[in-house]
């Protein structure tokens, strides 16, 4: 029933996009391994959980069961392009917690396919295995076909959804989501289309509560299509990419509460990327990366080793909430040793020893110096390198106090001064309440501006059509009336 009210929403599905996707995402090749996926369904094969595999023929809709012996002949169907029906877990009980996995149709990812189903497609499936009971995985060639598949599920039963297709690198939120190819054209999910926006309206009454989205596309959090499904379930949590993605990406759990807060669970992607070189970019060459040095301190700073290098390692997914970017989800993958966000203004504690980075120049040249932070340490994060939807690692700049028993700075200033921490010495920091008065080397608020000057009314110009006022003359002070003086007065007669 299921396969059968999918295929008829095949019919006028299509439409067009502006142009084809430029960029092949790096996901799962027909040389991946499948091992992984082979030993999870050879332990579901031995424990009777109900396995279904099915191809749906969109263009006749005949339908076909697919049968399998054994995990590795599951795991072979799970990652044929043909295969666009699976379902594995308790998914005939209605109250079951439900992951749905979206891919496009094999019309949808052509010549060199990318979005077939491997190990590491099997392990995020995994990672969600504690919370939900049953998998649904489709590959469907239009919104449509998807409106008609949530129709069928209960509502408020989804904890977390992947909507995958090839993505256009968009800055202006005209992005889209390629599902399939028809013969009028590119089948896709748009910013802004009207199928696309009634399938995500659907989608956001099947979603169980703190449940997470994720736009498994390439440039899916620059391209306006994070965003849109963002103000539609503001909600909740959606991750999508700055840059084409590849087949590392995880998903992992994180200690907050779903709202506000932060996601109770994270897509992340930490991989290697280039700097484009703008001056090449500028005239035509957009290919074109910078060269940069990879350096390896000793933390004593008395040796290091420099390479030469192409490439930096970095995060590659936002978060969106309630219809903004929140950030790269670095800063709830990687929260203090409290559990509390590492954000620009906190106050923190060092409560193992890091190793910290001091940047400066001498001359023309770039310099560091590893600088351990001892526990007990106090300092504040006044900025977070993790801005400007790019690929980044998440470092905070903490100016760190000098310890509260010092009462000389010892020709150091007053202060660590800006200090590079890497995110993933997060967990040696907690967050502390803040202080009740500026630190010692903070530069005090600036004093409030003087009031300005009393403003002197001008009377307005006389209107040059009113007749003149004729000119009076005043005398001042006013002239007394004549009197007669008599002085001194006449004495009287004796």
């Amino acid at each position: 029933a299921v396969a059968a009210r999918i295929a008829l929403a095949a019919r006028g599905a299509s439409g067009s996009a502006p142009v084809a996707p430029r960029d092949t995402i790096g996901l799962a090749s027909r040389e991946d391994s499948i091992e992984h996926c082979a030993e999870i369904f050879d332990a579901f094969i031995a424990a009777k959980v109900p396995i279904t595999m099915k191809h749906i023929d969109m263009q006749t809709f005949a339908m076909s069961d697919l049968a399998f012996e054994n995990g590795t002949e599951a795991a072979s169907l799970l990652m044929d392009p043909t295969t666009n029906m699976v379902e594995y877990g308790d998914c005939s009980n209605a109250s079951a917690n439900r992951v749905l996995w979206l891919y496009p149709d094999a019309s949808g990812d052509p010549i060199t396919p990318a979005f077939l189903v491997a190990d590491g497609e099997c392990r995020r499936m995994e990672a969600l295995f504690e919370e939900a009971d049953c998998v649904h995985f489709f590959r469907l060639p239009g919104a449509p076909n998807v409106t008609k598949v949530l129709e069928l599920m209960p509502l408020a039963s989804i904890v977390h959804a992947v909507i995958g297709g090839h993505g256009e690198d968009s800055t202006v939120d005209q992005g889209f989501l390629l599902m399939s190819i028809a013969k009028s054209g590119f089948v896709t999910q748009a910013v802004g289309a009207p199928d696309t926006t009634m399938m995500l309206n659907v989608l956001r009454t099947r979603l169980a509560p703190n449940a997470t989205i994720f736009l498994d596309s390439c440039y899916g959090g620059v391209n306006g299509m994070s965003k849109m499904v963002s103000e539609i379930m503001p909600e909740h949590w959606v991750f999508g990419g700055v840059v084409s993605l590849t087949s590392d990406i995880k998903t992992s759990d994180v200690p907050f509460g779903g709202g506000e807060d932060g996601p109770v669970r994270v897509v992340t992607e930490n991989a290697p990327n280039g700097v484009l070189d703008f001056h090449e970019a500028l005239n035509g060459d957009y290919t074109a990366m910078r060269s940069g040095q990879a350096i390896e301190p000793d933390p004593s700073g008395s040796s290091a080793e420099v390479a030469v290098t192409d490439a930096y390692m970095g995060e590659r997914l936002l978060g969106f909430y309630g219809g903004q970017n929140r950030g790269p989800v670095t800063q709830w993958l990687k929260p203090s040793n409290n559990s509390q966000v590492i954000r620009t203004g906190v106050r923190v504690r060092v409560v193992e020893e890091l190793l910290a980075y001091k940047f400066e120049f001498y001359s023309d040249g770039l310099e560091t110096f590893p600088t351990p932070m001892p526990a007990g340490m106090n300092g504040t994060v006044v900025f977070m390198m993790n801005v400007g939807k790019v690929v980044n690692s998440g470092s905070a700049v903490i100016v760190f106090d000098l310890p509260a028993s010092w009462t000389k700075s010892y020709d150091g200033g007053l202060s660590t001064g800006p200090l590079v921490v890497a995110a993933d010495t997060f967990k040696n920091l907690e967050v502390v309440p803040p202080l009740a008065s500026p630190a010692a080397w903070e530069t005090p608020p600036a004093p409030p501006a003087m009031p300005p000057p009393p403003q002197v009314e001008t009377p307005p110009a006389p209107d040059a059509l009113s007749p003149p006022t004729p000119p009076q003359t005043e005398v001042f002070p006013p002239p007394m009336p004549p009197q007669t003086e008599v002085f001194p007065p006449p004495m009287p007669p004796q």
